[in-house]
């Protein structure tokens, strides 16, 4: 067996489960790997991304996963190229992603023998979170292959880890491999969930078909902005500001995916004595130790007309130019648009203003970090007919910098919207702002930042656009990308 043949029949393999993408970032020893994948995208089998840096192109295939809703695949090199992975991978874990890492590797007889580039790899990401195979060759095909159809079924990452031998590659024949792979469809049962009591409907990452239950249940529906849910007649936009005083009234909590921005909706979830949580990719929900689980739910009853009613009340009004950013972008994106937000401050606003509008909203909120956003963003650009505008925070932007390297992409659907109001203003609601001094608290939590972001769109090949007023972001909305939009407040 020879390395290639190796390559060819593992990529066909992955290829033939219904991964058309694959995102490659340039190394010695997956080479084999390059040139199997190259092979299916000159038969009209695969399409290929080429990202210099192993994290951002992670990130890159992360967002075109989640837009294209189908699994991709990531060819990376040995040694700290596959660790680079780790923190796309762990996203995938809690969001529920396919993101499938094929790893290059040393021969097993050059592990712990100071080979060069080389560690302990297969099961990097930890096997008790995220699956692997040690691929040593063929015979260890089968088991990749089941492997393979449990991560798609189950909407998983998988790592698939390559020991190579020299010679490293040969003239690849990868197509001849491909055969036809059926995914077993999962059986899910749906309960009846009694909804003659005052309920609401909660829907956080990945609360998709909270709308249509709300609507049978004549529920409010308390929708974040990444939900899948925050359009119809029954979402109450402001539903934060009025659960301070109403969580009382509430009877009922029907919770669809995974919600984590706001704080009055976790008092809400731990003050009620059971929850109903609704499966999602995104895995079980039970922040408080009360919830039935269930793997999908219909209404059966509805409460009376006033009850939604009397949630149907006006936001107080605030003239930021975060809002501003957030309700002109919202008005200006249609179906074939989308949107991408950023965790931290940014999110929250959207939160608390943006509008009831059916269109396509993401943000990483598996596990809610900052990092890779920008990368995120041209991913779910990569697969959106219309233009994506990612809204993101300045730490946010500087936590991605590497990935506004395009290379050979072209993206003229995508405006980096970027609210530079140097630091982390997130961080005014932490406690700790109240028990140190200024100083100690800008230091090390608001950690204020003088980048020049208009020097580095230039050095990188993007445009900029310095948006101060409500005239400039309305200027912006719809200029050409690649476009770096910084909003000062």
């Amino acid at each position: 067996m020879s390395s290639q043949e190796l390559a060819d029949r593992l990529i066909a393999l992955v290829s033939s489960i219904r991964v058309e993408d694959f995102f490659i970032s340039p190394g010695s020893r997956s080479q084999a790997l390059v040139l199997a994948a190259e092979n299916l995208k000159q038969n009209g089998k695969a399409k290929t991304v080429v990202r210099i840096d192993e994290r951002s192109m992670s990130f890159t295939a992360l967002g075109s996963a989640i837009a294209s809703g189908s699994p991709v695949a990531m060819i990376v090199t040995s040694g700290t190229a596959v660790a680079n992975l780790h923190p796309a991978m762990l996203e995938a874990h809690h969001a529920g992603v396919p993101l499938i890492a094929i790893t290059a590797d040393r021969p097993l007889r050059l592990r712990g023998k100071g080979s060069n580039q080389t560690t302990l790899q297969p099961g990097i990401f930890d096997q008790r979170v995220i699956d692997h195979v040690d691929l040593q060759g063929l015979d260890d095909l089968e088991e990749t292959k089941q492997k393979l159809i449990d991560s798609v079924r189950n909407s998983q990452p998988l790592q698939l880890n390559v020991c190579f031998d020299l010679p490293l590659s040969d003239k690849s024949g990868a197509s001849q491999y491909l055969q036809r792979i059926e995914i077993p469809q999962k059986e899910i049962k749906t309960t009846r969930i009694d909804c003659n009591f005052k309920g609401v409907v909660i829907a956080g990452a990945g609360g998709e078909g909270a709308r249509e239950f709300a609507e049978d249940a004549g529920w409010p529906l308390f929708a974040e902005p990444s939900s899948g849910s925050r359009f119809g007649s029954n979402v109450i936009e402001n539903y934060s500001e009025l659960l301070t005083n109403r969580t009382r009234d509430i009877q009922k909590v029907v919770v669809f995916g995974k919600p984590t921005l706001n704080r009055s909706v976790v008092k809400l979830i731990e003050s009620m004595p059971e929850i109903i949580s609704v499966a999602s990719r995104f895995g079980p929900f039970d922040i408080a130790n009360n919830a039935v689980q269930v793997q999908s739910a219909s209404a059966s009853g509805n409460a009376e007309a006033d009850w939604l009613q009397s949630w149907q009340q006006p936001r107080s009004v605030n003239d930021s130019i975060r809002e501003s950013v957030i309700t002109k972008i919202w008005d200006r994106t249609e179906a074939e648009d989308s949107v991408y937000l950023g965790a931290s401050k940014i999110i929250r606003v959207a939160d608390l203003v943006a509008p009831s509008k059916d269109i396509s909203v993401f943000s990483n909120r598996g596990l809610a970090g900052i990092d890779g956003s920008i990368s995120t963003a041209i991913g779910i650009a990569l697969k959106t007919k219309g233009m994506t505008r990612a809204i993101i925070g300045d730490l946010t932007a500087i936590h991605d910098l590497g990935g506004m390297n395009l290379t050979e992409l072209s993206l003229p659907n995508l405006q980096l919207w970027v609210v530079n109001d140097a630091g982390g203003k997130i961080f005014e609601q932490l406690e700790v702002k109240e028990e140190v001094e200024p100083e100690v608290f800008d230091k090390y939590f608001q950690t204020p930042q003088q980048v020049n972001f208009e020097k580095i769109a230039t050095a990188m090949g993007w445009g900029y656009e310095l948006a101060t007023s409500e005239q400039d972001i309305e200027h912006c909305l719809d200029i050409k990308g690649p476009v770096f939009i910084e909003v000062r407040p």
